[in-house]
């Protein structure tokens, strides 16, 4: 999928994610607002929730479309978003973060670790990385996308393929039922995993 086919997607959808996930409201509670890098952002519900609770944020997505949304809300909620059309596959921050974080981006293996190597390199030091995915769901999207979700243990071991400058402070499942704009849902079995950067 290219960014031509979300840019068709949120061009065709009338309904738009509004609520932050709330496993990612729950691990981002845990920590001290500073500043933060949203890679895949789609139309910024979770960077939209961590700009009101205080944070600084930058929110990349390859869509200018879902980039367009996100500033769209953040000027009727008089928050302020730094935003960029980027693939955030070779995108290379120029600055570093206390938090950089993935929600639901799932893509093949080798994307995958170059899209965490990038957010590792985004990452300050004693910041802490955040990933939310799939290990699997019921959801029928009409073909076996299967292949774009792991366990926990293997984002875990990519990351510290990646850097061994990391501590994971946790890889976890979770069994759950998620909400979809439109009001309608899914079961998943949703991973978390959080690593902190080694001074």
């Amino acid at each position: 999928m290219n960014s031509e086919f979300w840019n068709n997607y949120y061009q065709e959808q009338s309904t738009i994610w509004t609520q932050p996930d709330e496993v990612f409201a729950a691990e981002v509670a845990e920590l001290t607002s500073g500043n933060a890098l949203e890679l895949g952002a789609g139309e910024g519900a979770d960077c939209l929730f961590l700009a009101k609770s205080g944070w600084q944020v930058t929110a990349i997505d390859f869509s200018q479309k879902a980039i367009d949304r996100i500033n769209q809300q953040a000027d009727l909620q008089q928050l302020t978003i730094t935003t960029d059309v980027a693939d955030i596959l070779n995108y290379q921050s120029t600055q570093q973060y206390d938090l950089v974080y993935m929600v639901f981006i799932h893509l093949p293996l080798a994307e995958r670790k170059q899209m965490l190597a990038n957010a590792v390199n985004a990452l300050a030091p004693g910041g802490t990385l955040l990933f939310i995915g799939i290990a699997s769901s019921d959801m029928d999207c009409g073909q076996d996308v299967s292949h774009l979700f792991s366990p926990a243990k293997d984002i875990a071991a990519l990351l510290l393929e990646v850097t061994p400058d990391l501590h994971i402070d946790k890889q976890d499942h979770i069994n759950r039922t998620i909400p979809m704009p439109d009001k309608t849902s899914f079961k998943a079995e949703t991973i978390i995993v959080k690593a902190n950067k080694l001074p």
